[in-house]
């Protein structure tokens, strides 16, 4: 779907980063993300995988209450930290 500008509309606007707290970027085999525990937050509450960053991964969710949902899914997990992204 489209805007009057012609850009197609982000139907996941809402930001959130999840910081890896044990993440090794040479031997990213040996980081204990928990990547199913995010993936089944991402599922359950319709996020979508936006890009990453030296420190973690950026999602964006439909509603901020999915977004405020999902952070809290992620902090119960000790090697990562969601939080809202600030626009």
């Amino acid at each position: 779907m489209a805007n009057k500008s012609g850009k197609p509309q982000d139907t996941h606007p809402h930001k959130v980063h999840v910081r890896d707290y044990d993440i090794d970027l040479d031997d990213i085999s040996k980081s204990k993300f928990p990547k199913e525990h995010v993936d089944a937050g991402l599922a359950k509450y319709d996020g979508k995988y936006k890009g990453s960053t030296d420190k973690g991964y950026y999602f964006g969710f439909p509603q901020p209450k999915n977004a405020n949902d999902f952070i809290g899914h992620v902090n119960t997990n000790k090697y990562t930290h969601a939080e809202m992204e600030n626009d």
